[in-house]
């Protein structure tokens, strides 16, 4: 059951409310954007969008 508690606090604020979709995906984007030591045409492929799109969303989300 520690594995489900430790998976649970990944989708929590610090207040413990739910993420939402935005928020979880700007997380996620994040992750994968460090994974590849901000490697933009990588990180695409990983997350299976377009490089353009990328860009976009970073900028959107304020994370580049």
């Amino acid at each position: 059951m520690k594995k489900r508690a430790e998976e649970d606090e990944l989708f929590l604020k610090n207040n413990d409310a739910p993420m939402t979709l935005d928020e979880l995906s700007k997380k996620y984007i994040q992750f994968i954007f460090d994974k590849n030591d901000g490697a933009k045409e990588q990180t695409a492929k990983d997350l299976g969008i377009d490089r353009k799109t990328l860009y976009r969303k970073l900028k959107e989300m304020n994370l580049n």
